[in-house]
């Protein structure tokens, strides 16, 4: 599957930059004296449209009789709002329709966010077990908490629309790959569970894709993990049972600033 996804994302960088060749130009290398005529921003807003699970995080035990079964923890994170503001830094400019940047997505969340078991129950980190305990895992009746953050870093390839300030197409075309940090949840909804006992579970990080398109100063990206990854577990009744982690999704619309 990862090298599927890698496959279409190179597929279609080349693509637009056998469509870009027709372009022939000076070439612009980022001087940060001139920072404000290599820099370019856009506001983005993604509604009810994008979905996290981590890489597996810990692991907790299910026990039949005396047997201990292992099975993965990972945080979830439902998005109902989000809003981004995307710094974006040309480092290099290929005449006037072409160049590679360094985009540095920042963004916020309203969100549902749990912390499950492979299983799908959420999981109760303050009654944490061990392989030798004896006692299941136990579990939440309510979600973790509310609200996400996101970090990312980008480098992009622009062509078109908002690729350098000369550009006048009117649309543009984009695809980059980078790294995004989570941190998930912002607030925890009972008040009882301690923000120290789940903070193995609020951190992690995906490697991901994107593929944008801009019409005029709207414009639209699709963002997706790249490092998804199966987990295969035991269950008690001597079932395998598999989960696919490390999973990211999102749609945005996007406004240049």
């Amino acid at each position: 599957m990862r090298q599927i996804r890698l496959g279409a994302l190179l597929v279609m960088f080349c693509i637009i930059a056998t469509i870009g060749r027709s372009s022939e130009g000076p070439i612009y290398l980022f001087n940060p004296k001139y920072i404000k005529n290599s820099f370019n921003a856009e506001l983005g807003l993604t509604f009810f449209t994008s979905f996290m699970r981590s890489p597996q995080l810990g692991t907790a035990y299910k026990f039949n009789a005396s047997t201990a079964f292992p099975e993965p923890i990972f945080t979830y994170v439902y998005s109902l709002a989000t809003i981004t503001y995307e710094p974006q830094f040309r480092l290099l400019e290929f005449g006037h329709s072409q160049s590679l940047s360094l985009n540095i997505p920042i963004s916020a969340g309203l969100s549902a966010v749990d912390v499950r078991t492979g299983s799908g129950l959420s999981y109760d980190a303050s009654d944490a077990n061990g392989p030798i305990s004896g006692t299941s895992y136990g579990t939440r009746n309510s979600i973790l908490g509310w609200g996400h953050a996101e970090l990312g870093g980008f480098l992009a390839y622009n062509l078109g629309r908002s690729a350098t300030d000369e550009n006048v197409w009117p649309i543009g075309f984009d695809v980059a790959a980078g790294y995004t940090m989570i941190y998930a949840p912002l607030g925890i909804t009972n008040a009882s569970d301690a923000r120290s006992t789940y903070a193995p579970y609020s951190r992690w990080g995906h490697l991901v894709g994107r593929l944008g398109m801009t019409f005029g100063k709207i414009g639209m990206h699709y963002t997706l993990g790249l490092d998804q990854t199966t987990v295969q577990y035991m269950s008690p009744a001597n079932i395998v049972q598999q989960i696919e982690t490390s999973i990211y999704h999102k749609y945005t619309m996007t406004i240049n600033l």
